[in-house]
């Protein structure tokens, strides 16, 4: 006997908006954009070396 085997919690299905399309919706903000360029130029966090026990 066949049994619809689909993920049943989907109830509806929308489409992907691509980056441009998000950013004229929805700009971002200036605290937004400093956040970002501020994290961009921080050097990255080295994690301290892990010893072996």
């Amino acid at each position: 006997m066949y049994h619809n085997t689909d993920d049943l919690r989907i109830r509806s299905q929308h489409p992907l908006l691509t980056p441009a399309l998000v950013l004229q919706e929805l700009p971002a903000s200036e605290k937004a954009t400093e956040v970002v360029t501020t994290a961009v130029r921080m050097p990255p966090r080295s994690f301290p070396a892990r010893t072996t026990v």
